[in-house]
């Protein structure tokens, strides 16, 4: 399953399955074949899939994993050269960046995988900034932030992909913003 917005190259081998992921959020099914395994590579992260129920999300340079069911094995690849990193279980969660740095491990609920499925964003003490990313990721509309302190907002919450009036309508309720919105533009500023 593809996101909006999201890129991938498909190539099947005699003796492998290789998915070049450009960007964006996908979720794979994958199952098991010891004589054709199963690769996917987002920047210099490699996905080594050993039968298994997934989640990546490549947005700019950074990779995330999220495992729905059964294993993966992620690895980083510096000159040409493979470096094994992690093999990931169910409800986990791995990200990196394209230099294999900012490694993140955390438990994930798997509930909260790929919500984008189901045309929902789950927001978790997220900054407005960060929240108006995602959104942009849906909505033709230009969303600018006037002022640092907007920015910094924190939202909690789970918000319709499809819906953006309400979110902002929302955020209206919880902080004292200046809301102008124009044919494809919404802005924001503190009052």
């Amino acid at each position: 399953d593809l996101d909006a917005k999201s890129n991938i190259d498909i190539k099947y081998y005699q003796k492998k399955r290789f998915v070049n992921f450009s960007s964006g959020k996908a979720v794979f099914s994958v199952h098991k074949n010891k004589q054709r395994p199963f690769f996917i590579k987002a920047g210099n992260t490699q996905i080594e899939v050993i039968g298994t129920k997934f989640e990546v999300i490549k947005i700019e340079d950074k990779n995330t994993i999220n495992v729905i069911e059964g294993i993966v094995r992620i690895s980083y690849i510096l000159n040409h050269k493979i470096k094994h990193l992690i093999v990931l279980e169910k409800g986990k969660s791995f990200s990196l960046d394209n230099k294999g740095k900012n490694l993140k491990l955390k438990k994930v609920n798997i509930v909260d995988i790929a919500k984008w499925k189901d045309d929902l964003i789950r927001f978790d003490k997220t900054t407005l900034k960060e929240a108006f990313k995602e959104f942009a990721r849906y909505t033709d509309k230009k969303i600018l932030l006037k002022d640092y302190r907007v920015s910094n907002f924190k939202i909690s919450g789970i918000f319709s992909i499809k819906d953006l009036n309400k979110f902002i309508n929302s955020l209206s309720e919880i902080y004292d913003l200046n809301i102008i919105k124009k044919q494809n533009e919404i802005i924001l500023s503190s009052t």
